[in-house]
């Protein structure tokens, strides 16, 4: 460099010694441009009790983006049992369309799952879970009575036998048009209902226009769309003891003010599941959203019990119950002596 700058001459020289002083300067510091992270993984798997399984797996994107997530085809994912002395693969998924892979499949209660998906170019991606046990649920009209042991109002009332899991409650019909619709309120007396998603209103009926049958769910808050019943294992009847006489007061009311209602939906969710629901419906409540916040990984940050990637792998058990009010008899007349 030096023996080229000597030869030369005039204004040429300074200009080439400044170039010369900038290309050594630059030398000191290298500045990179700003890193772009990599879109991750959004896997979302949840067991339940059909014969058939689903698995949606595809890269996420950003919330501008939303519509042109990229899809992932080209995987190896298993389901694999969890004992105490292996870990065995049941069951293998095979890519269907638009990012669902399916497997035949029908989970066991009680059963340690882990879900392994191998993408090419990528870690590998790991989640447990824990399918449910089946529970029995009792669906019956539970009678109120008054201090002087007067039947006075008939209602619908729920009782489980259970020994873990939160429960989530909701509850449809369909209009007129033979649409399914989710009750928008619900309320219920249950006495450790999560309070995450309440409306601020209370079902408080004009008693003197109409007669009310579910009095114990009286003044009691909405919860909007959901009740949520963590930690059943705490508060909820053991097996029926007829020696017990408090067993009438571990049942519970559930109440929905929408028309055409007529079933209670009890999901039974494996804690992984529960802290995924509590932290999505808790974010939609809040921002009035209903977009399929794993793909938009940019918006929120919700639970996730996956190595390597975002979203859920879970379990339920779902149960369909009978709620029709309009086909309960109407409520028996006191029986007054003559």
């Amino acid at each position: 460099m030096l023996c080229f700058i000597s030869c030369i001459m005039g204004k040429h020289l300074y200009i080439l010694m400044l170039l010369a002083g900038l290309l050594c300067s630059s030398c000191v510091e290298t500045i990179y441009p700003e890193s772009v992270e990599e879109a991750p993984i959004v896997v979302n798997c949840v067991l339940d009790t059909s014969d058939t399984q689903s698995l949606f797996l595809a890269f996420s994107s950003t919330a501008s983006e939303v519509e042109d997530f990229k899809i992932i085809d080209n995987a190896d994912a298993v389901l694999r049992e969890i004992t105490a002395d292996d870990t065995l693969t049941l069951a293998t998924f095979s890519f269907d369309s638009d990012g669902m892979w399916r497997t035949k499949f029908r989970p066991v209660g009680g059963k340690e799952y882990q879900l392994l998906i191998e993408i090419p170019g990528q870690k590998s991606i790991t989640a447990t879970t824990q399918m449910p046990q089946k529970v029995h649920i009792i669906c019956g009209m539970g009678a109120g009575y008054s201090p002087i042991a007067i039947q006075e109002y008939l209602a619908y009332a729920y009782q489980v036998y259970i020994t873990h899991n939160t429960l989530y409650l909701y509850m449809s019909g369909k209009d007129d048009e033979g649409n399914v619709k989710i009750a928008n309120n619900i309320a219920t007396d249950h006495t450790f209902a999560d309070l995450f998603n309440i409306t601020g209103d209370y079902y408080a009926p004009d008693t003197s226009q109409v007669r009310v049958w579910y009095t114990t769910v009286v003044n009691r808050p909405f919860h909007k769309r959901f009740i949520r019943i963590p930690d059943t294992d705490k508060y909820l009847t053991t097996p029926y003891d007829p020696t017990d006489e408090y067993i009438t007061t571990k049942w519970f009311t559930v109440f929905a003010q929408d028309e055409n209602i007529d079933k209670l939906i009890i999901m039974q969710v494996s804690d992984e599941l529960d802290a995924y629901y509590k932290d999505i419906l808790t974010f939609q409540n809040k921002h009035e959203v209903t977009d399929n916040l794993l793909v938009v990984y940019d918006r929120t940050n919700v639970y996730s019990n996956l190595t390597n990637a975002i979203g859920i792998f879970g379990a339920y058990n779902k149960y369909i119950l009978p709620w029709s009010p309009e086909q309960l008899p109407p409520p028996p007349r006191p029986n007054y002596p003559r």
